[in-house]
């Protein structure tokens, strides 16, 4: 539905955006992410825009793993797509503390390590294992402006070793 994403971000905007992300109900962030990741499936300058303005810090705390798990594995379909982008759009998310975000994502909810989970709930943590362990590799390979050395500090400075001794 390409004509009815462009109507979207042309009526709405990518500041109503931030704003419903920035809302506390779980299904409001749930539906916006979804609606998020739609629209910047094809289009770059749409995830670009998200950026600069801001977008990246809220969605960032959204890999909290006090998160839904559904929520998580939305940011990181999200995160998926940035690791795509220029390299100032991952110096943009370094910067918004995506190292942080990432090992947040490393975190496993209480619970989903037990064989209580649902398996779609594990499914959705495994996809943020997987992504947070993709995200890192990419990024430490990756011609960053931020030399590899700070992003090997950001790692430890965030305790990347507690979630990946637990994972």
């Amino acid at each position: 539905y390409p004509k009815s994403k462009d109507h979207f971000i042309r009526r709405h905007g990518v500041f109503s955006i931030i704003e419903l992300l920035e809302m506390e109900s779980a299904d409001v962030v749930l539906s916006i992410l979804q609606v998020v990741n739609q629209i910047t499936c094809d289009n770059t300058a749409v995830l670009e825009s998200l950026c600069f303005i801001g977008a990246l810090p809220i969605i960032g705390q959204l890999t909290q793993c006090t998160q839904p798990p559904a929520v998580r594995a939305e940011v990181c379909t999200f995160i998926n797509r940035l690791l795509k982008c220029s390299v100032n759009i991952l110096d943009m998310f370094i910067l918004s503390n995506g190292m942080k975000a990432l090992v947040q994502l490393l975190s496993l909810p209480a619970g989903v390590a037990g064989m209580s989970a649902e398996q779609h709930v594990f499914d959705q943590c495994r996809l943020c294992l997987q992504t947070a362990i993709d995200a890192i590799y990419q990024l430490l390979h990756q011609k960053l402006r931020v030399a590899h050395n700070h992003l090997c500090v950001l790692l430890v400075v965030n305790h990347v070793g507690e979630p990946l001794s637990q994972a």
